[in-house]
């Protein structure tokens, strides 16, 4: 099995995705956003190393996006600017989803568990995740930083060393719904059924009110039928 890169291996506060976002949305800048996240950072996480890679991880989901994925981190820059304080929560998600495969992984395992048991625990993630990612500490060791994240981002609730729905988040604004859910299924690399399209695991934070009509008039989107007839629903780069 050929290894895969990991890239996330540290918990990330929400205060400081915020603050990136908030930085790089207004100055557009890189290297500026760096330089303030250094200096913001230095008192709290005083060894440079560790700091570095928190910052990488920051720059990872907000800034040095591949070039398809610019599109979406566009878009959330101005939707960032008009939504509530409290909304900012599906552009992060949204984001980390989009730039990290092994947290895709892990969300979509952890809303699959979810919807059988009341509780997960890390090492429940992590067998299934072997699979794919393979047998690692470090995959061990760093599956337990993704639910811990959520948690920490009210995502999910925490009891001991183990994991529980938190209530679905909701938003009244339709654009927001629309632009997570065309990163969700960008991350998800295949065409989703019309009829699930509501229902895609990794979306298990959130609860959408839009309607097919909304995603069909989205320009986010393309829909065409499958060779069985059904319809699908594709990301439009």
């Amino acid at each position: 099995m050929k290894k895969k890169q990991i890239g996330y291996d540290r918990k990330i506060p929400h205060d400081l995705i915020d603050l990136t976002a908030d930085h790089y949305c207004k100055t557009k800048d890189l290297d500026l956003t760096r330089k303030f996240l250094h200096e913001f950072l230095s008192e709290k996480y005083p060894n440079e190393a560790g700091r570095k890679k928190i910052i990488t991880i920051l720059l990872r989901i907000w800034i040095r996006v591949p070039d398809d994925d610019k599109q979406l981190r566009d878009y959330a820059c101005n939707l960032l600017k008009n939504i509530r304080t409290k909304d900012r929560i599906w552009l992060h998600y949204g984001l980390l989803i989009l730039a990290y495969p092994f947290v895709c992984d892990i969300v979509r395992i952890l809303s699959t568990k979810l919807g059988f048991y009341d509780e997960v625990s890390s090492p429940m993630i992590y067998n299934e995740l072997k699979n794919t990612w393979g047998e690692r500490s470090c995959v061990q060791k760093q599956t337990c930083l993704v639910p811990l994240t959520l948690f920490e981002w009210n995502l999910l609730q925490r009891k001991k060393y183990k994991y529980s729905k938190e209530n679905l988040l909701s938003s009244n604004n339709r654009e927001l719904q629309l632009w997570l859910l065309a990163t969700l299924i960008k991350a998800n690399s295949n065409p989703v059924e019309i009829s699930k399209i509501i229902d895609l695991l990794i979306a298990f934070p959130f609860s959408f009110s839009i309607t097919m009509d909304d995603i069909a008039r989205s320009e986010f989107f393309t829909t065409h039928s499958s060779g069985s007839g059904r319809i699908v629903v594709s990301f439009k780069s």
